[in-house]
């Protein structure tokens, strides 16, 4: 009679614990389906760039920086554009120079940088503006290679990626970095073919990668554009270069968090432009793990461990569940490490 009542016990307490875990699996499913775990996804993600630290860049790729020290030499923003036809001149030798300025206002020097422009592999900015209307360079310009220098901010407002083609009114827009990257490799860009038809404004987006960032501003090395035009640097050091030549002065230039803003010190537009295209050159996107395969590795830990809950002491499962989340951060901090892949 003991006996059997131990195990009648038993049954009744395996039968609360099915119970507790079906009532806690589809509570996760529910906040899982919310987006609720979407911000703690991004906060290790965010932490696993922290943690992995800075890591070099190819040794190909340069900013030139209109920083303060520029603003100062050579007058307040914006620049005279005359600067930007000697600029060209100055680093003549480099592969492909790509500006991440604007130029869709007329000056009076535009036609010197214009002659300049011609002469060289140059790439010039297209703006999407607050009222999604396209910022195209001048007609002036025109037959010059363009790319839209467009990022896509997460809700938290840190860019994590960027697609590298829109379609917005009927156009197709590549982004800047991979029409550097044709240029400097004389390789197309794999860019979406898929047909849209679109509606007035609306912007559709595609090939979505994510960036690997080299690390905190000034992880690319820089150099000062008043230095280059005052010839501080001789010619040959840009040759077969990729340059980058845009904003980074306080209060005149874009800047943009990354994964490593956590001190929410953003990096001026240019840099973030420069490492998706250091990211394209060296193939080192971060890739996540298809969501089909995700769901089936949570769903086997799930078995397992519902498997082992159902067996084990409380205080043992607890033991059992601490080791599986360390595994899995760790398992997810070595994927990202080492072989670019976010689990």
């Amino acid at each position: 009679m003991g006996a059997a009542g131990q195990s009648g016990h038993t049954k009744i307490f395996s039968v609360k614990k099915a119970i507790i875990c079906l009532v806690v699996l589809g509570f996760v499913v529910l906040i899982e389906y919310a987006g609720f775990f979407i911000g703690t996804n991004n906060y290790f993600y965010d932490l696993s760039f922290r943690i992995r630290g800075s890591i070099p860049p190819s040794k190909d790729v340069v900013i030139i920086a209109i920083d303060d020290k520029s603003l100062e030499r050579l007058g307040r923003w914006p620049l005279s554009r005359r600067y930007y036809a000697t600029l060209i001149d100055k680093i003549a030798d480099a592969k492909v120079i790509a500006f991440d300025i604007i130029m869709a206002e007329p000056t009076d020097d535009d036609l010197l940088i214009a002659g300049a422009i011609r002469r060289k592999n140059v790439v010039l900015p297209v703006l999407i503006d607050e009222n999604r209307d396209i910022l195209h360079p001048l007609p002036l310009f025109s037959g010059v290679l363009t790319g839209h220098v467009h990022v896509e901010q997460d809700i938290d407002g840190i860019v994590r990626g960027v697609y590298h083609t829109l379609h917005l009114s009927g156009r197709r827009l590549h982004s800047l970095s991979s029409v550097v990257f044709g240029l400097a490799t004389n390789r197309i860009f794999p860019h979406s073919t898929e047909k849209r038809y679109t509606v007035e404004n609306d912007i559709l987006q595609y090939d979505h990668m994510y960036i690997n960032y080299c690390g905190n501003p000034g992880s690319i090395v820089t150099a000062s554009f008043a230095d280059v035009i005052n010839g501080v640097y001789p010619t040959s050091y840009f040759k077969d270069k990729i340059v980058f030549v845009g904003v980074t002065a306080l209060g005149a230039a874009d800047r943009i968090l990354t994964p490593f803003s956590k001190d929410r010190r953003g990096m001026a537009g240019v840099e973030g432009q420069a490492n998706i295209y250091n990211t394209l050159i060296t193939g080192s996107a971060i890739n996540t793990v298809p969501k089909i395969l995700r769901w089936l590795m949570v769903i086997s830990v799930a078995a397992f461990s519902m498997f082992c809950f159902l067996r084990l002491t409380e205080q043992r499962a607890a033991f059992l569940a601490l080791f599986e989340l360390l595994a899995i951060a760790v398992v997810t901090y070595l994927l990202f490490s080492f072989f670019n892949i976010w689990l």
